[in-house]
């Protein structure tokens, strides 16, 4: 960081750090258990078709873990990003990055609202 930089921007700047990374190894971990466990379950299970409908079931709950992981880890990389360019950026220019920044994590939370009702699974589905 450089010289003279308040500890309070530090603090909150390495914080967000540490929530966007653990939020996001989560998230990819969660995504790669749910591609492995449920299938295995669902081919595999001792209990024939309750085995796959107890894997749907329960995928369906590990995903929303994993998206909303996901969306905490760019929330909180959007915030670090902010930071940093506070940090980092003299004034007014701060502003202007913080604004493109906040434009973009905006964006990305419209385009997730749009790809999850394409995509809503059963009575997670928008009413018609």
């Amino acid at each position: 960081m450089p010289e003279g930089t308040d500890e309070a921007i530090t603090f909150c700047f390495v914080l967000a750090s540490c929530l966007a990374m653990a939020s996001n190894m989560l998230s990819v971990a969660f995504s790669t258990w749910c591609n492995i466990y449920p299938s295995t379950l669902a081919l595999c299970g001792p209990e024939g078709a309750l085995s796959v409908s107890r894997a749907v079931l329960w995928l369906r709950v590990e995903y929303r873990w994993a998206m909303w992981l996901h969306i905490l880890g760019a929330f909180f990389f959007f915030v670090e990003a902010g930071l940093l360019a506070i940090i980092i950026v003299p004034g007014p220019m701060a502003i202007g990055v913080n604004s493109i920044l906040g434009s973009g994590l905006i964006f990305l939370g419209s385009q997730w609202a749009r790809i999850e009702r394409r995509f809503a699974l059963g009575s997670d589905a928008p009413p018609d």
